[in-house]
């Protein structure tokens, strides 16, 4: 991909999030491996933003806690957008001592009940589990 090409689908990114009655603003979307393996490690999020993030391919997908500052909520959507399942991850963060690899080996999954090809990370809300099965939408 060329500078024009990224430039442009950088700005044709989708700049929100609509799934029911609910509207979040996207913040950043994640789409090289790069930005997938990073995600939200690091940063906070208020409650009505999110960050989308978009996969070649639709199958299983799992996500992890790792360096997340927030409690969050993970949609998994499928090629249509309907939402497949959503996971809500609590903060798991380091222990004092405790060397990377072991931190890495007891963060808890978060997988997809069925092949996503998107996911939407908002700030952890219980109260969207009515969703699943939901089309949403990117503006």
């Amino acid at each position: 991909m060329d500078f024009t090409e990224a430039y442009l689908d950088v700005i044709k990114q989708p700049k929100k999030f609509i799934i029911g009655d609910r509207e979040y603003r996207i913040i950043d979307v994640a789409y090289t491996p790069v930005q997938l393996a990073k995600g939200l490690m690091n940063r906070v999020i208020e409650g009505d933003e999110c960050m989308l993030f978009k996969f070649d391919d639709e199958k299983i997908r799992r996500f992890w806690m790792k360096n997340c500052v927030v409690p969050l909520t993970v949609f998994f959507l499928d090629h249509d957008r309907k939402v497949i399942s959503i996971k809500h991850m609590d903060v798991e963060q380091r222990t004092l001592g405790e060397t990377q690899e072991l931190y890495e080996r007891r963060l808890q999954g978060y997988s997809s009940d069925a092949p996503a090809k998107y996911a939407v990370e908002i700030y952890q809300d219980k109260n969207v589990d009515s969703e699943i099965g939901s089309t949403a939408v990117f503006m």
